[in-house]
């Protein structure tokens, strides 16, 4: 499995991994050529054999190289590749230096770095040309199939490095949300710092300076630590009233931090204007809906769109968080775990939470009265 496939998706990356193995339609000419020729059984045998496990290697080379593509995952299953095409030129024929010509490419493109795709492509190209020749086949067949070789390749090398950008990129933006939230905790430690430093080292002075008092002078001692006690309850007050700013956020707030952060995550956000007028207890229950759920969606969903509805309905508010990304696993497990505190939410306020697939969407849907 590749190490970048939670970056990529699953779907994406079988989609990606399938259409580089689209390649193999080019076997058709020389599996054509070697069946109709009706040759001896050893040699339609040995053809057969030979083809099967270039196809198995030029699969194994592909399957492991895609996305990630120039790391070369498989260098043994390509040497065996290159020696058993070579070697299949006996058994089949020319037919076959049309084929594996295409394959000699497709492997060579994804197996190494950039600067050599079009050394490769002209190298493979100049190769076919002129081992054509050498067979004595005719020049105006030669050169023909040498131009759709070399078109074909172009082709693949600039199908493979859309398959590199796609990867660069989905891993770029993974990367942007990791550092939002890093830059967040940062954000947070740094006020609470900014907040404790102070009442924690008058904490410690006069801690310090009590201990020294209690028996030259207890009196003073005593007073010292109920100013102890008073900055610290102080200080307790502030990080509670810190804390209390950080998670009460009013849903407005909530929308456009939502639609930041799957920005960074590399997902179009499509939100609904937010309702004016929510009770406070509305509004905070529909900002714990729209913050887990657009949470799920940056962690788990792999998705592409997403779409954000709030809307006033027969005295409740309707809030809908969908997006079209990976909901259900196989064994139906809904994902991420945050939903069930958020179920417990919405029902304290009387809400309904409905959670699953719509219209080909994974929708998280709350109705709270309003």
């Amino acid at each position: 499995m590749s190490t970048c496939e939670p970056e990529w998706g699953p779907r994406g990356l079988l989609k990606a991994r399938l259409g580089s193995l689209a390649f193999l339609a080019f076997l058709a000419l020389p599996v054509w050529a070697l069946v109709g020729s009706q040759p001896p059984a050893w040699r339609l045998v040995a053809g057969v054999l030979g083809i099967a496990a270039f196809v198995a290697c030029y699969t194994r080379v592909v399957w492991l190289a895609v996305p990630r593509l120039q790391q070369n995952p498989a260098p043994y299953s390509l040497v065996a590749a290159i020696v058993i095409g070579l070697a299949m030129l006996a058994v089949v024929g020319f037919n076959w230096l049309i084929a594996i010509a295409f394959y000699f490419n497709g492997m060579l493109l994804v197996s190494l770095s950039r600067r050599w795709a079009l050394w490769c492509v002209l190298g493979v190209t100049g190769g076919f040309v002129v081992g054509g020749f050498a067979a004595g086949d005719d020049a105006g067949t030669v050169l023909g199939v040498g131009a759709s070789i070399l078109s074909v390749g172009l082709l693949q090398a600039a199908f493979f490095r859309q398959i590199d950008d796609a990867r660069q990129l989905r891993e770029a933006r993974a990367e942007l949300a990791r550092l939002a939230v890093a830059e967040e905790r940062v954000r947070i430690a740094r006020d609470l710092h900014d907040l404790l430093g102070q009442r924690l080292a008058a904490v410690a002075l006069k801690s310090e300076l009590a201990v020294r008092l209690l028996r030259t002078d207890p009196e003073r001692a005593e007073v010292e630590m109920t100013e102890v006690s008073k900055v610290a309850r102080e200080a307790l007050d502030e990080v509670r009233a810190t804390l209390s700013g950080y998670r009460d956020v009013s849903l407005a707030t909530e929308v456009h931090t939502a639609v930041a952060l799957l920005g960074a995550a590399g997902v179009d956000t499509t939100p609904s204007p937010v309702p004016v007028g929510l009770p406070p207890a509305v509004d905070d229950v529909a900002s714990w809906v729209v913050r887990e759920a657009t949470t799920n969606v940056v962690r788990h969903a792999h998705a592409d769109r997403c779409r954000i509805t709030l809307a006033r309905v027969a005295g409740a508010l309707e809030v809908e968080v969908a997006d079209d990304g990976v909901g259900v696993d196989s064994t139906g497990v809904v994902r991420g775990n945050g939903l069930s505190g958020l179920a417990e939410r919405v029902a304290a306020a009387g809400g309904d939470l409905t959670v699953g697939p719509v219209d080909g969407w994974f929708a998280v849907r709350v109705r709270i009265p309003t």
